[in-house]
């Protein structure tokens, strides 16, 4: 899986550096929540798995409909 950078260097007008490091704590602790699915909420996050945990099948179905209507 990729990993996102965020640059908040652009941000930095309206942030202070230190406010960065603050919050840093509270992301990674969302982040954790989020992927151990141990969050309130956890039942919705079935979007986190989406990009590698999908219907292949289905999804080969689809794109040789795609090619059937592209011809």
């Amino acid at each position: 899986m990729t990993h996102i950078q965020f640059d908040y260097t652009k941000a930095l007008t309206f942030l202070n550096e230190h406010e960065v490091t603050y919050l840093q704590g509270a992301v990674r602790t969302a982040h954790d929540a989020i992927h151990n699915k141990t969050g309130a909420g956890s039942d919705f996050l079935g979007w986190v798995d989406l990009p590698t945990a999908y219907d292949k099948e289905e999804f080969a179905r689809i794109q040789k409909s795609a090619e059937k209507i592209k011809s």
